[in-house]
Formats: C-alpha cells, structure tokens, sequence
C-alpha cells in the first residue's frame, strides 16, 4: 500500500477483521501503521470485506464491500494471509495460542 501510494496511485485497504496485521503484531504496532498508512493518503477500511467484483473485458473495474461502497480499481491485490504451523512448537512443549505465545 505504502509503495503504490508513494507511487501516486488511490489506494485502499480493505481488512476483513478489526485491526491492520491482527495476526502478525501486537495492537500498538498495527496501529502505528495504520496512522502512517493515513498519513500518506492512504485509504483504510477495518471490518469490511468484499462482497464481489465487478469487470469489464476481463479486467478488474472496481469492489464491492460488504457494506455495498463501490471502490473504482485498475488493480486489485489480494492477500489472504496464511494459518501458523505450530505442530512442531507444540510437540517441543512451548506455549502456542494462534501462533507461538
């Protein structure tokens, strides 16, 4: 976000959950970036999803959130995270709780 948005493009994230990087870092990080996102022009919308696509001659034209706003696009990135392995951490005994505690 922060590199096309230094590169003039619109930009919006779109983050399903309540925070930025939920599972990556601890609240007081992800807000830090967030704040540093906005700061450069980038858009954020936490708690909202898309509901669908729409396109025109095979290419993107712009998402629809949940809520029903209609976000122009010429580009869509989609990450869609990953699930932690913890099967090895827990066999050694160490404490896990959605990654290693």
């Amino acid at each position: 976000a922060a590199t096309l948005r230094a590169a003039g493009r619109t930009v919006t994230v779109v983050e399903a959950v309540d925070r930025l990087l939920g599972r990556a870092v601890a609240p007081v990080v992800a807000s830090h970036v967030r704040q540093r996102l906005e700061a450069t022009g980038v858009r954020i919308l936490t708690g909202t999803s898309i509901a669908r696509l729409d396109g025109e001659n095979g290419h993107v034209t712009a998402a629809i959130t949940s809520s029903g706003e209609r976000l122009p696009a010429r580009m869509l990135i989609v990450g869609v995270g990953a699930v932690p392995n913890l099967e090895l951490a827990q066999a050694a005994g160490l404490s896990i709780a959605n990654g290693i505690r």
